[in-house]
């Protein structure tokens, strides 16, 4: 699948390009010299810093445009594999000086640094003295030929001449990259002049057949003699895979590509195999399409790009096959709705949206890759259900995969519902409760919707208990709601100042009627003291559910939606 992806990136119009339009210099100080006579003159100074919540550059596109292609070829495949063994000096070729600003204040960089630079890079042999490693130099030696000592020579000069006393102060923790523009040498040559000979995971474990060396490939790859149990024991090379010197150059660059994008936050890649284009998305953003092809997801390692995910993706869809319709189920005053996401969803991305919002607290996108010790949240139980759910619900989001999706929004709503309650969220949990109905009618539908039953039930509720007739409940929706309305009276009754959900807590959990009834006596035995014995509806409700028996298992939604919703004993009476 990995191939599949490499071979549509090889397909582009143009790999290079893409390369270069996506990739971002490091912060720091770039300062271009152009060669003259007499040695050579400053062409461009940039101060270049990237944002690092927007991801923008404070250059223009023509300078980062101008600034990435010299940048790009000077660099080090990574720092495992450096020109300069002190790994003070960051650069690949001789028309490039990298270092970091601190060398030059904390004496890390030296004249012997310097002069053995120049050195290994006016003649390579001096570093590339095994075997194998001659015969990739030898290549591309052959393909860009000598080194112009001259040139050499001339940016040594400058450097030792100049480094240790640059006009400008040097400060801070960030690069000073020196580059330089001479006649008749370019960047590009002198790139690969390093690239190949380090661009194999190790060159030990090259082969030579018919003419072509292969080798392998150093992205997301690693093997040495203690990880035997990486190589393929079942064919005559156990190497787990090889590629020559022009598939290895390929997958560089698209791993570069990969890297590029990962660093300006776009980790979802979408390689679609009906159009031959690749389609990068950030978290917050999802293909806007149908979509069939390969999706890998990345993540910005130290040295490389990292692929965490990789999947085939057969039939994305963005749009909905039918509408969601987020209702006010429990009837929360109009006004509390503003800022919300109710009404009518038509788009997955705005599923993703609401529930990232409404019932995570915005704390879902964030932390869908996430390393557990990672995820600063203190909330022990919402960290456990992201946990839980972040690989079906990204599946959903990103993927299109609904397969038991129904089950784990059902656990999930309800176990952060329960959650809010018990931190005291009040309208919070309101909000999170209208969400959870509205997807269990997405998913499980019924004759009549939930909304109206709540309804309905809030309303024959409110008759019976402000009644002087003989009323019973007719339904276990009703009694829990009913149940629900009676524990949140009680608890409005406690002496406390801040009155506290926590005192609700133990009712989520109970699973038999005959303790739930148990319980609401002792409710009543500690806060009778505060009861009117001539409330008509607080003595109408507590017959009500004293003389009616559920028939099914107990029903925490309605309990809660009784819980949550305005009390209707506290209710004032309308004017007639």
């Amino acid at each position: 699948m990995l191939q599949d992806c490499i071979d549509l990136f090889e397909k582009s119009t143009d790999m290079d390009k893409m390369v270069l339009d996506t990739y971002t210099p490091a912060d720091g100080t770039y300062i271009i010299l152009e060669e003259t006579k007499d040695g050579f003159h400053q062409k461009e100074l940039l101060e270049v810093k990237q944002d690092k919540k927007t991801k923008l550059l404070n250059i223009t596109e023509e300078e980062r445009s101008r600034i990435s292609y010299i940048d790009y070829n000077c660099k080090l495949i990574d720092m495992n594999k450096p020109i300069d063994s002190k790994k003070i000096i960051q650069s690949n070729n001789f028309l490039s000086f990298w270092i970091k600003k601190e060398s030059l204040t904390n004496g890390k960089l030296s004249e012997k640094i310097i002069d053995d630079y120049y050195e290994i890079l006016s003649n390579p042999y001096n570093k590339y003295t095994k075997p194998k490693d001659k015969e990739l130099y030898a290549v591309v030696e052959k393909e860009v030929g000598d080194i112009n000592q001259e040139k050499l020579q001339k940016i040594k000069k400058w450097v030792k001449n100049n480094i240790f006393d640059l006009p400008f102060e040097v400060i801070g923790k960030d690069y000073l990259k020196i580059f330089f523009i001479c006649d008749g040498v370019d960047f590009e040559n002198e790139g690969k002049r390093y690239i190949l000979p380090n661009i194999f995971n190790k060159n030990d474990y090259n082969i030579k057949v018919e003419g072509n060396v292969f080798g392998l490939p150093n992205e997301n790859m690693g093997l040495n003699s203690k990880k035997p149990y990486l190589e393929n024991k079942n064919r005559k090379i156990s190497v787990p895979t090889l590629a020559d010197t022009k598939q290895i150059m390929v997958r560089k660059k698209f791993f570069d590509y990969l890297w590029n994008l990962a660093s300006s936050g776009k980790t979802n890649i979408y390689f679609d195999i009906e159009t031959n284009r690749i389609h990068p998305f950030d978290l917050k953003t999802s293909p806007t399409s149908d979509f069939k092809g390969y999706y890998l997801r990345v993540r910005k390692d130290k040295n490389e790009a990292a692929i965490l995910d990789m999947d085939m993706i057969t039939s994305y869809k963005p749009e909905l096959k039918k509408p969601l319709l987020i209702e006010n189920v429990i009837g929360i005053d109009i006004d509390k709705l503003q800022g919300h996401c109710y009404g009518i969803i038509t788009k997955l991305y705005e599923i993703r949206d609401t529930v990232n919002n409404e019932l995570f607290s915005n704390t879902l996108i964030p932390n869908f890759f996430t390393e557990p010790s990672d995820i600063s949240i203190n909330d022990t139980a919402l960290k456990e259900c992201i946990m839980e759910a972040r690989n079906s619900l990204f599946n959903w989001f990103y993927k299109g995969y609904e397969n038991g999706i129904d089950g784990v929004m059902d656990r999930i709503s309800l176990q952060l519902i329960k959650n809010s309650i018990s931190n005291n969220y009040s309208e919070k949990v309101q909000h999170q409760f209208n969400i959870r109905a509205s997807f269990l009618e997405y998913f499980k539908g019924g004759v009549r919707k939930m909304a109206d039953v709540m309804k309905e039930i809030r309303d024959n509720l409110r008759d019976k208990i402000n009644t002087v007739e003989y009323e019973s409940i007719k339904s276990d929706e009703e009694y829990y709601y009913a149940v629900g309305q009676l524990l949140r009276f009680y608890i409005s009754l406690n002496r406390t100042t801040k009155k506290n959900h926590s005192l609700f807590n133990p009712f989520l959990n109970i699973k038999s009627d005959t303790i739930l009834k148990e319980k609401l006596e002792i409710f009543f035995k500690k806060y009778n003291y505060a009861i009117d014995e001539r409330s008509l509806r607080f003595n109408n409700i507590y017959k009500l559910i004293i003389s009616y028996k559920p028939e099914g298992e107990l029903n925490h939604d309605y309990l809660i939606a009784g819980y949550i919703s305005n009390n209707l004993i506290y209710e004032k009476k309308e004017d007639k």
